[in-house]
């Protein structure tokens, strides 16, 4: 950059004002910890070449080179104010026919505001003083467009009213969101439906990360997936992200895809920042569901349904108003339920669509196979003595239970019970069954629920229960 320099002392009886070229550069090349992200410390060098006119008709040509240290601070985010000290060596011609020469060693002292008006250039000020030890004593004031590398991290947007900067320090990487199983929509509050790389792309740490999910018309409020207290330079954290989907996702009947928005809001150097972004998010449909984990059958399991406790309580009631001291209690109740359903007409249709054979919903597995399990409410030891046919019951998590094919639903109920032991007896053994408890799948996977349906269900008619 062009600068002016005048003379000051005793030196400027034999020199006048002249100017110089002058190139100065910073090189970052370490940090103190201990100081603040605003504050940098960057080795300063400067190079100058001067033309001096001397009161005489000649004129004094100096070349020089200096190296030092910097502190510079960050004002705001485009006003940087700087400071530098430097030593180095000078060599100067007198332009006369006698050409006399001489080199010494120099010190000065600068300070330099500059205004960046991109993240690459600045309009910056100088102002300096120097000592040329054996020659003169100089100021200097200088005006000059800087170039920074890397680019320094500037606001480019800030939002109305909340003081939030649209920040570009960070890179979003890999990414990957599952589909979405309306029915588990509880499920995703607490287990990972994707997960994302992000990388500090800055020179600066990022702070109080915090990162954001959100579907619109699907979620009512963002989820708070992580907070990171904070990412270092060129750092990478790799995020899962999670949803608290609400119910309106089981009014989809058929496939939806939806564009879905991951924030994350941060500061660096104390302000505040918000980078986004869009991922395209596949829901399926309500009746949809995945296999690879059996427990997942009990988001089915509605339970305290409203109209699935009125039915079960006409049933139970219908039985309590027939006791029969000579048969157990529980099994009574679990016979009629089932019956009570063939009355009603229900039946067990394959599912076109679905390329597995899985087929109910509750309690034990077999391969391929999902039926259910009642418990009889007694233990094992108790029921042996109760049931003549013990080999057409469960003995698991010290309870006696009665296996139901479910799908003969509207078939005897002997005959479900029936097969549904046999299946037990051949698979259980050989180590190809599961035994799942509805209470435990209920953990990490609760029902979704059933909307409202058209009317109260009565039980069927004591004749013919």
């Amino acid at each position: 950059m062009p600068e002016l320099e005048l003379p000051v002392g005793s030196s400027s009886d034999l020199l006048k004002p002249g100017m110089d070229v002058r190139l100065n550069g910073n090189i970052d090349l370490f940090k103190f910890p201990f100081l603040p992200g605003s504050i940098r410390t960057p080795l300063s060098t400067s190079f100058a070449y001067d033309v001096i006119p001397l009161q005489k008709e000649s004129s004094l040509m100096l070349f020089s080179g200096s190296g030092g240290i910097a502190v510079e601070y960050e004002v705001f985010p485009r006003l940087l104010l700087g400071a530098a000290v430097r030593v180095g060596a000078y060599y100067g011609i007198l332009t006369t026919q006698s050409r006399t020469s001489g080199s010494g060693a120099l010190v000065e002292f600068a300070v330099n505001p500059s205004l960046f008006f991109s993240p690459s250039f600045a309009v910056s000020l100088e102002g300096r003083i120097r000592k040329l030890f054996g020659l003169h004593t100089d100021i200097g004031v200088s005006v000059g467009v800087s170039y920074h590398y890397p680019k320094r991290d500037l606001p480019t947007k800030r939002r109305e009213g909340a003081g939030i900067n649209e920040g570009d320090h960070i890179e979003f990487l890999d990414s990957s969101i599952d589909g979405v199983f309306p029915v588990f929509y509880k499920y995703y509050d607490s287990h990972r439906i994707g997960q994302i790389s992000l990388k500090n792309t800055s020179t600066k740490p990022i702070e109080n990360l915090v990162v954001t999910f959100f579907v619109n018309e699907y979620m009512d409020n963002p989820k708070v997936c992580v907070t990171i207290e904070k990412v270092e330079p060129g750092e990478t954290s790799d995020v899962d992200l999670f949803a608290l989907f609400n119910n309106s996702l089981l009014t989809i009947s058929e496939g939806e895809l939806v564009s879905s928005l991951i924030n994350v809001n941060y500061q660096v150097s104390n302000r505040k920042y918000r980078a986004s972004h869009t991922e395209n998010l596949t829901i399926f449909n309500r009746n949809a569901m995945t296999w690879d984990d059996d427990r997942k059958a009990a988001s089915f399991v509605t339970a305290k349904d409203t109209q699935v406790m009125q039915f079960a309580k006409n049933i139970v009631g219908i039985v309590n108003c027939h006791p029969n001291k000579s048969v157990n209690n529980n099994f009574l109740i679990g016979m009629g339920i089932y019956t009570a359903l063939g009355e009603y007409g229900l039946s067990y249709v394959i599912d076109p669509t679905t390329p597995y054979t899985e087929k109910s919903e509750d309690q034990t597995t077999v391969p391929g196979h999902i039926y259910m399990a009642f418990s009889v409410g007694l233990e094992p030891e108790m029921a042996r003595r109760t049931f003549y046919q013990n080999e057409n019951l469960i003995f698991k998590h010290d309870k006696a239970w009665i296996p139901v094919e479910i799908t003969l639903v509207g078939e005897s109920f002997l005959k479900a019970w029936s097969e549904g032991a046999k299946q037990w007896r051949k698979y259980g053994g050989t180590g190809d069954a599961g035994f799942l408890p509805r209470a435990r799948g209920m953990v990490s996977l609760r029902a979704c629920g059933l909307f409202a349906g058209p009317g109260k269900h009565n039980a069927p008619s004591r004749g013919n229960s």
